[in-house]
């Protein structure tokens, strides 16, 4: 889709990247949205299992580190959802997430305080349930 928008691209307003980064976003959330909640094991998916082996030595307690992680995210509103995605296993700035999303940098921070907020609260209320 990039590829064929090239010709569209125009530098005055904005970096490549973040017209590619919101490109790419704009055709995530419309393949989910049309897919709903098929499961697809992404490259998030595969990093959040490579982070939690590298800071786990258990394998059972690594990959169950991960699969509590992705459980997380993926119920997460999409919008929380991709603040997160694009943060933590992007590297983007708060400021290239709001220009890519197209929306103030002041949500950005609050969808994710918000996003912080409720994956601390879920996986705790799933650690918990492991050990009573």
């Amino acid at each position: 889709k990039a590829f064929r928008n090239l010709a569209k691209f125009d530098p005055s307003i904005g970096e490549f990247r973040s017209w590619l980064f919101k490109i790419a976003s704009n055709v995530s959330i419309s393949e989910l949205n049309r897919q709903k909640r098929v499961r697809l094991r992404s490259s998030h998916e595969i990093q959040v299992e490579e982070e939690a082996r590298r800071t786990v030595n258990d394998p059972y307690e690594a990959q169950s580190t991960a699969s509590l992680v992705q459980t997380v995210i993926q119920d997460m509103p999409a919008q929380e959802r991709q603040v997160l995605i694009l943060s933590f296993y992007h590297d983007l700035t708060y400021q290239e997430i709001a220009d890519i999303l197209g929306v103030p940098l002041g949500t950005i921070k609050s969808r994710m305080r918000k996003a912080m907020s409720r994956a601390r609260r879920e996986l705790q209320r799933l650690t918990e349930g492991e050990f009573k």
